[in-house]
């Protein structure tokens, strides 16, 4: 035999020369009518040539109940270096997050585990992954009133989803169910009058209230608010930015709340008025108590509400929790709203909560 290296390849003896972990299991949520399993594989190419992939399965004992392949398997890969031009396409070595999204009817059974088979070229790799067995924490609304924007909400294109932050030499995606909620007008518009004016957004200073008992872990206050997105991005000149202060962990989530609700679950309340908050730590709170007003500070472009639960106590060196809202209500057609309960708003819904 020849002491000479064998030909790089993406197979091994073994199989597929890939390593994949899925770091955070799924929990089941219900949402738009419908049940929902979020969870990420990360994906490594142990192998010394580019790693293809050409499909992924989603399996429940032997059921497929989810597939990707070409672009819309792209579409739910990520990768972190600059010019990709395929996203399915990882290099020798390289590593790249799958971000799985499985709907099934609400009715059906919930999985106790989930198989994934990925495809490369002729030869599969399958690992397996347990559902949490139980319901997300059911919680009381953020906001009064409506008509509210969850902008960014549940869904796998949403910002938010896609947000992994290293901190401290590990990888988290607090916001994994992060929603912003912004305030629209009659028309549909977030403000009236001036855009550069935080006077002007029909959101700003709305009270936001604690989604239930519980007690304050953490607060930020003191960060200046920022001149909302406008016209005036066309005008800037390099460098400039429309930020007030500059982004670091300790300002990235503006002015903030952090509830503590018990059974390491957290909430989280972002860019919210300076000088407004009516909370300090160690204070208890009770469900739909005023703990601030909502704002446009830290990283912002306009008045808004950022809002996530996490299982624990930092705006982002945490895992993102799935939570339902237990009486709310969505706009189905102009002027139509339709009763929800114990559910989870999905990207773009329309919401209206009760005014007291």
């Amino acid at each position: 035999m020849s002491p000479s290296q064998p030909e790089p390849n993406v197979y091994s003896l073994l199989g597929v020369a890939a390593d994949m972990a899925v770091p955070v299991a799924p929990m089941p949520f219900a949402g738009a009518g419908e049940q929902h399993l979020a969870y990420e594989i990360h994906l490594r190419n142990h192998s010394g040539v580019e790693m293809l992939l050409t499909g992924l399965e989603v399996l429940d004992d032997g059921t497929t109940l989810a597939g990707w392949e070409g672009a819309d398997l792209s579409a739910i890969v990520a990768q972190r270096r600059p010019d990709v031009t395929d996203n399915r396409a990882i290099p020798p070595g390289g590593w790249a997050i799958v971000h799985v999204w499985v709907t099934t009817d609400l009715a059906a059974p919930v999985p106790t585990v989930l198989r994934h088979r990925l495809t490369v070229g002729d030869r599969t790799v399958e690992g397996t992954v347990p559902v949490v067995a139980e319901n997300p924490m059911a919680i009381g609304p953020p906001l009064r009133g409506g008509d509210w924007l969850a902008a960014n909400g549940f869904g796998n294109n949403a910002a938010h989803r896609r947000a992994v932050v290293p901190i401290g030499g590990q990888a988290f995606i607090a916001q994994r169910y992060a929603i912003d909620w912004a305030r629209l007008g009659r028309d549909g518009r977030l403000f009236e009058g001036d855009p550069e004016d935080n006077g002007s957004y029909f959101g700003y200073g709305a009270e936001v209230l604690a989604v239930a008992d519980g007690f304050v872990i953490s607060v930020k206050d003191g960060i200046p608010e920022n001149v909302p997105r406008s016209r005036r991005l066309r005008e800037m000149t390099e460098g400039e930015t429309l930020r007030a202060v500059p982004m670091t962990l300790e300002t990235i989530g503006g002015n903030y709340v952090i509830l503590d609700l018990g059974e390491s679950r957290y909430a989280f309340y972002g860019h919210l008025v300076p000088g407004s908050l009516r909370v300090k730590p160690e204070d208890r709170v009770s469900r739909g108590e005023v703990i601030g007003r909502l704002g446009n500070s830290g990283n912002s472009t306009g008045p808004h509400l950022h809002f996530h639960l996490s299982d624990r106590n930092h705006p982002l060196a945490a895992e993102g929790l799935p939570y339902a809202i237990d009486s709310w209500e969505s706009m189905r057609a102009p002027d139509r709203w339709e009763r929800r309960t114990n559910e989870s708003p999905m990207q773009g819904a329309r919401v209206r909560f009760p005014r007291s």
